[in-house]
C-alpha cells in the first residue's frame, strides 16, 4: 500500500515545490537495481544510443475523449542521457546514465486541444525505472504528476491534479522487485527476451498519463509473447512481435507490435499498440535527430 497526504488546499503551488525542494536537498537518491527480471538489460549498450542524436518515431495516434475517437499524431522522443541523483534531472556531464522516452501529444477536440507529456527514464544499466514526468493541458486547467526515487529507498510520488476529486497529493511506495512503468512499455519491451520468449512478470505502475487521478499502487501483469504477425503502419506491412500485457486475471491491458529487427536503427521499434484504454498508435516515421537544434532562419 501507499501513504499519502494531502497539503494545504491554500498553497498547493508552493507545496509543491517545497516537496520536490526536499526532496532535491537529500543525499543521493536510494535509485536501487538497474535490472529488470526477464529484460534484457544490455539494449541501452547499442552504439547507436551514443551518437550524440534522439531517436524521433511519428504515430498516426487515436484516443478517446468526450465518448469520441479523436484522430492526432503522437511523437516519441528516446535518448540516452545522464542525470544527477541527487536533483534527478539532467547533468552535462557525469552522473547516472539513463534513457529517457518522451512523448509528446496534441489531441484536437471540438473547442480545443488536449496536450499530455509523458517523459520515462529508465536506467541504461538494464531499464529499471528512475523517474517518470507527465504533464497535460487544455484549456479547462493542468494537471501535473510525478514519480522519483526516495533516498531511504522505493519511491516517491507527487500529483496535483485540477478535477475535483484531484488536488495536490503526495505519498510513497516500496521498493519491488519487477517494478516497471505502463508509460514506458513502448520502450522497455524493446528487451524482451525475442529469440527465447517466455512469459515475464511485473509489477506494473498504472498510467499516469490523464488530467484525472491514477491509480499509484503497482499491479501484477504478465507480458506473454503472441508470436510473429504482419502489421499495416506508415511505412508499409511489416513484420512484428506480437506482445500482450495482461492482469492478474488474464484479462488484455494492451497489445504491442514490435519489430522484428534487432539491428540499429529499428532495435525493434514500436510499430503499433492497442491500449491501454481506448489508445492505439501505428509508426509513420523513424529517425535519428538532433531536434533541439534550432535552424537559422
Amino acid at each position: 500500500m501507499n501513504s499519502l497526504r494531502a497539503s494545504p488546499a491554500l498553497t498547493p503551488v508552493a507545496g509543491a515545490v517545497l516537496a520536490l525542494l526536499a526532496a532535491c536537498r537529500s543525499d543521493a537518491l536510494g535509485v536501487g537495481s538497474g535490472a529488470v527480471p526477464g529484460i534484457d538489460g544490455l539494449f541501452a549498450a547499442d552504439p547507436v544510443w551514443h551518437d550524440g542524436r534522439a531517436e524521433k518515431a511519428v504515430y498516426a495516434a487515436s484516443d478517446e475523449i468526450y465518448g469520441r475517437e479523436r484522430s492526432y499524431e503522437a511523437t516519441c522522443y528516446t535518448n540516452l542521457e545522464h542525470v544527477d541523483t541527487r536533483t534527478t534531472v539532467k547533468r552535462e556531464s557525469g552522473g547516472l546514465a539513463v534513457l529517457k522516452h518522451h512523448w509528446s501529444e496534441r489531441v484536437p477536440t471540438e473547442n480545443y486541444d488536449y496536450d499530455y507529456s509523458v517523459s520515462s527514464y529508465l536506467r541504461a544499466d538494464g531499464l529499471a525505472p528512475f523517474k517518470l514526468s507527465v504533464g497535460t493541458q487544455e484549456d479547462c486547467g493542468a494537471s501535473f504528476k510525478q514519480l522519483w526515487p526516495a533516498p531511504q529507498g522505493g519511491w516517491r510520488w507527487l500529483e496535483s491534479v485540477y478535477f475535483p476529486d484531484g488536488g495536490l497529493r503526495e505519498g510513497r511506495l516500496p521498493a519491488a522487485p519487477g517494478m516497471a512503468l505502463f508509460d514506458a512499455l513502448p520502450c522497455l519491451l524493446r528487451a524482451y527476451p525475442f529469440d527465447a520468449p517466455r512469459e515475464i512478470a511485473l509489477r506494473l505502475l498504472p498510467s499516469q498519463r490523464s488530467p484525472r487521478r491514477c491509480e499509484w499502487d503497482p499491479i501484477e501483469a504478465r507480458v506473454v509473447y503472441g508470436g510473429r504477425e504482419r502489421v499495416e503502419v506508415g511505412l508499409g506491412e511489416l513484420e512484428a512481435h506480437r506482445l500482450d500485457v495482461l492482469d492478474a486475471d488474464r484479462a488484455t491491458l494492451a497489445t504491442y507490435w514490435m519489430d522484428v529487427r534487432a539491428a540499429a536503427p529499428w532495435l525493434h521499434v514500436m510499430l503499433a499498440s492497442s491500449g491501454p484504454g481506448a489508445r492505439t498508435s501505428a509508426l509513420q516515421s523513424l529517425e535519428r535527430t538532433k531536434y533541439w537544434e534550432r535552424v537559422p532562419r
